[in-house]
């Protein structure tokens, strides 16, 4: 059976609280005239009879990433967090990631999303 799937690829990142994070995501493509959301949001997962492996629900919006590209043509951009951002993630609960670009033609796609596991120092 044929299968076609349009999925992000998957990036987990792992940070520490309270440091700056930032990140170069290359993603291989000419991304001139993208504009860029990159978000942090708390994840819960519920499971119920009819989803025993459970379903990721998205919560409330933990973070913003800033998003500059570098080279566009080459579709590197900069992700970063800055301190204060990082330091008011709670260790003790489940985050997801995503990167979305909208492109010059009003082409919405998610590029990458992952986990984002904070620790303590």
């Amino acid at each position: 059976m044929a299968e076609f799937a349009a999925l992000p690829g998957t990036l987990n990142i792992s940070l520490t609280t309270g440091d700056e994070f930032g990140m170069l995501a290359d993603l291989d493509i000419d991304t001139t005239g993208f504009t860029w959301t990159a978000v942090v949001y708390e994840a819960s997962t519920s499971v119920s009879f009819t989803n025993p492996g459970g379903v990721v629900t998205q919560g409330p919006l933990a973070a913003t990433f800033t998003v500059t590209p570098i080279n566009a043509a080459d579709g590197q951009i900069n992700l970063s967090l800055t301190e204060l951002q990082t330091g008011a993630f709670d260790p003790s609960k489940r985050y997801r990631w995503y990167l979305r670009g909208v492109s010059a033609a009003l082409v919405t796609r998610t590029y990458l999303s992952g986990s984002l596991t904070a620790v303590a120092p």
